[in-house]
């Protein structure tokens, strides 16, 4: 007797899979980080790692959550929280970082008008939406935390 939950991926993903996504986020990685490099501090870069394994175990969700958690510590780090327009509109990602913001709290919290969440009919069958939305705010969070470069 198969339960509604039985289509859901339980399981880390194989071998083979694990590494195509981390081929991916390499990719995303090299496409975001500065040309002269980054710093970072080592609360961004814990969460970096995290980031990481998250995306690569399929982790949709908790990619959207902790790429936003991703931003606001390191605009906090570099002392931009408060004057975070300047660095969103130089990196090109303002319109990004409010869609990013968006999709956390609806993820979080719903949405507080209709008093929504995430109808569990969306996390089960729209799992490549949701992996496009993972991919997006990766995008997001290492645009902002890797351009960043040394002195």
């Amino acid at each position: 007797m198969l339960s509604h939950f039985d289509f859901l991926p339980s399981s880390p993903p194989d071998v083979h899979e694990w590494e195509y996504r981390r081929k991916k986020y390499d990719a995303i990685w090299m496409n975001c980080i500065h040309e002269n490099g980054s710093t970072s501090n080592q609360h961004t870069d814990g969460l970096k790692w995290e980031l990481e394994r998250c995306f690569c175990s399929g982790s949709w969700i908790a990619v959207v959550i902790l790429s936003a958690a991703i931003v606001e510590v390191h605009l906090s780090h570099i002392g931009k929280w408060k004057k975070s327009d300047d660095l969103l509109n130089e990196l090109n990602i303002k319109d990004e970082w409010s869609w990013l913001k968006g999709r956390r709290n609806y993820l979080v919290h719903g949405e507080q008008k209709t008093n929504s969440r995430l109808p569990t009919s969306e996390y089960r069958r729209e799992r490549e939406k949701l992996q496009r939305d993972g991919e997006r705010s990766i995008m997001v969070a290492l645009k902002v935390a890797l351009n960043n470069p040394p002195l």
